[in-house]
């Protein structure tokens, strides 16, 4: 590996060790220089890592697929989770931030970038990766998939197989369809099952 390149985990102090052995569970391709992977535990299971250019940063949990061109960002708060997603960051300059106590489901993809070149008449670029975001406390469903320069605020509920082209600023809905809109207003969820979620409400009163 070369020496620029670095696999860090982040301790619970929040100080950062580098790591030097292999990891189970953990595949890197370091392709540049200077990019930065971060994990969370040593115990991190089903991710595959490409780091496909330079100066790229990624912060991630289990089960993950990300792919990274140069100048490139991905991270995920500590207290979020993962099932089964996948980041495409693939081209230079494209991010996906996701915020805290987020629920990830399985299949689930985001894209920053368009991968290919779209030009129009007068040969100029007009597709360009736009970052997106993910705020605190957003539950997503099986299937979605995130596209470009799309920001989803807080507490908010994405249907199943939705696909996400525009962006929610509104807090408390449930989004869904294709392409997604607003479905329902005046909602909030919670991570526990429905039988857990009953029975830790009928202890507090």
């Amino acid at each position: 590996m070369n020496p620029d390149n670095k696999i860090l985990q982040i301790l619970p102090d929040g100080r950062e060790e580098v790591l030097k052995h292999r990891i189970k569970g953990l595949q890197v391709l370091f392709e540049g220089k200077n990019n930065v992977l971060r994990i969370y535990d040593e115990k991190v299971k089903n991710v595959k890592v490409t780091f496909h250019g330079d100066n790229s940063t990624a912060v991630v949990r289990d089960n993950t697929i990300c792919s990274l061109r140069s100048n490139c960002f991905y991270s995920i708060d500590k207290t979020s989770y993962t099932n089964d997603v996948k980041i495409w960051l693939d081209d230079d300059n494209a991010q996906v931030k996701i915020g805290k106590n987020c629920a990830i489901s399985w299949d689930i993809e985001f894209m920053a970038a368009d991968c290919h070149t779209i030009l129009d008449e007068a040969g100029n670029i007009c597709n360009m990766p736009k970052p997106i975001e993910i705020k605190d406390h957003v539950w997503i469903g099986c299937g979605v998939k995130i596209c470009k320069g799309v920001t989803i605020a807080e507490n908010n509920i994405i249907g199943m197989g939705s696909v996400v082209t525009k962006s929610f600023l509104e807090t408390n809905c449930v989004i869904a369809g294709n392409p997604a809109k607003i479905v329902k207003h005046n909602v909030n969820w919670d991570v526990k099952m429905i039988k857990d979620y009953v029975a830790s409400y009928s202890q507090k009163k």
